[in-house]
């Protein structure tokens, strides 16, 4: 038996990736049912997170695979959607590649809720080009006072010439204005 030879690395094709967001009733049950939909097509999932959101679940996840198991995981997307009842939006996407010419910074931020904290909080860092690499944001009551309050965790990254004192001092000072308790600390490891 003849053996044919493998396509060189260099034309083998490289493989996709496709993100699901879908809002769910009930988080575990669906990321279960997802996650073995992906399995079952060939695909691996190498990024999934689950939040609640009001009395839903809100679930991304980011599937790798060969380009035809991502065509089965496509094609599988909204018969999967209808028998779970379930709205689901997937889109290919490209591999991120992390931004090599940026500090990683974390910014940790608690205040009582008012309307506009994450518009201007947004605003103050895209203003300054500082790339925003993750965000939470939630609003919860106190546990002794009921009082609303708000809180926001952030992963930015600042470039390298930046100058971090000015940075940090323009964000104390945001800070101040609005009234918000906040930390931005480098992130270490």
């Amino acid at each position: 038996m003849t053996k044919t030879a493998e396509p060189p690395k260099s034309l083998a094709r490289p493989n996709q990736q496709l993100s699901l967001l879908a809002m769910a009733p009930e988080g575990a049950q669906v990321l279960r049912r997802l996650t073995d939909q992906a399995v079952s097509v060939g695909c691996n999932i190498v990024e999934a997170r689950e939040t609640p959101v009001g009395n839903s679940t809100a679930i991304v996840l980011l599937a790798d695979g060969s380009w035809d198991a991502i065509v089965r995981l496509e094609q599988a997307a909204p018969k999967v959607a209808e028998k779970l009842k379930l709205k689901m939006l997937t889109q290919r996407v490209q591999p991120i590649t992390p931004p090599g010419d940026r500090l990683p910074y974390a910014v940790d931020l608690s205040s009582a809720d008012k309307p506009g904290i994450l518009s201007s909080l947004i605003k103050f860092f895209t203003s300054r080009d500082v790339t925003i690499m993750e965000l939470s944001a939630r609003s919860y009551p106190a546990a002794h006072t009921g009082a609303m309050l708000f809180a926001v965790q952030m992963n930015i990254g600042l470039a390298h010439d930046m100058h971090i004192a000015t940075v940090r001092d323009e964000f104390m000072d945001f800070c101040d204005s609005m009234n918000l308790d906040a930390i931005l600390e480098p992130i270490k490891g």
